[in-house]
């Protein structure tokens, strides 16, 4: 971890945080896995938009007690793309299934970049990377998969 302590780590609250944080990653990959055979399953789809906005909305109380410069402090690089991936989730559930789709793929590949990174950066994230890099080639799969098929 570079030296540097992470607000919060190894309290309960941060566990259970990346664990909401794989529960969605994992939900969303199974989202994936289905579109590439049939259509978006909205329900399953709303069920982890809101696992991962409560992921979130946790990182921001407990990582960053709410405090926009705890949130920024290894730069707007990361922020940025944390932030973007949650706003094309929560767009997802409103817009129209082919346009939800493209968001979907598109946040679950940001967030398939900061999830592996997670694990490799952070202590309490490091128990899930062999289950995050499993969720990463079957969703990456997935997507390639559904690309050949449309080509």
């Amino acid at each position: 971890m570079n030296g540097e302590a992470v607000v919060g780590e190894g309290s309960t609250a941060i566990l259970v945080t990346f664990l909401l944080a794989f529960l969605g990653y994992a939900g969303m990959t199974a989202v994936v896995w289905v579109m590439s055979t049939r259509g978006l399953p909205v329900l399953l789809w709303r069920i982890v938009s809101a696992v991962i906005l409560c992921h979130s909305v946790m990182i921001w109380a407990f990582r960053y007690h709410w405090q926009l410069d705890l949130a920024v402090r290894k730069g707007y690089a990361g922020f940025l793309m944390f932030h973007g991936a949650v706003v094309l989730v929560i767009a997802a559930n409103f817009a129209p299934e082919r346009i939800a789709r493209r968001l979907i793929e598109i946040s679950f590949l940001v967030i398939t970049a900061g999830s592996i990174g997670a694990t490799f950066l952070y202590e309490a994230a490091g128990a899930y990377r062999y289950p995050v890099l499993a969720c990463a080639a079957a969703g990456l799969w997935c997507l390639g998969r559904r690309r050949i098929r449309r080509a």
